[in-house]
């Protein structure tokens, strides 16, 4: 596999998640069916399962020779740093608390603290029920009537998070 190969497919990886990016500007951001968190995170799931896909054919049809490993792995990777941002950028557009209070604060000639918290409180409290609502579905929590609790599956994922947290600082430290 010659260098310019690898070139050619780091660039068309770019160049994937610059068109998944203009499909959504054009085509899906402005329909109420797509929008959501969990419609936004499957959107951004197929592409980076589609890009893996290809990244592992190249795997596959170069043997597991170390060159294309690295480019199988760069594929991955550039996919990765994409939708992180972009999934990151979407939530803090769509959903911010602050930016909420800002223009709020910005339309009035003056607010007070407890006018400020009354008028944000609701936005808060939606935001925690619909968050405990989607933990929920994905079935991470469950409630007991009184309390809410882990499931196993929930158990894993706070496993997992742990691990990820764990990891930097052993490599920083290392």
């Amino acid at each position: 596999m010659s260098p310019s190969f690898a070139y050619l497919c780091l660039g068309l990886s770019v160049i994937w998640c610059f068109l998944h990016f203009l499909i959504y500007i054009l085509l899906v951001r402005n329909r109420p069916a797509l929008y959501g968190e969990r419609k936004i995170l499957l959107y951004h799931c197929g592409s980076a399962f589609a890009c893996s896909f290809v990244a592992l054919a190249l795997l596959i049809a170069f043997r597991c020779e170390q060159r294309s490993a690295m480019i199988a792995a760069g594929i991955t990777a550039i996919h990765g740093i994409y939708s992180i941002s972009f999934l990151e950028l979407w939530s803090l557009a769509q959903g911010s608390y602050s930016i909420r209070i800002l223009m709020g604060v910005q339309g009035s000639s003056g607010i007070g603290r407890h006018e400020l918290h009354r008028c944000f409180f609701a936005i808060g409290e939606a935001k925690r029920t619909n968050r405990i609502s989607s933990l929920s579905r994905a079935g991470l929590i469950v409630s007991d009537g009184e309390f809410w609790k882990l499931t196993l599956l929930g158990c894993l994922a706070v496993a997992g998070l742990r691990v990820l947290r764990f990891v930097p600082r052993q490599i920083d430290s290392g």
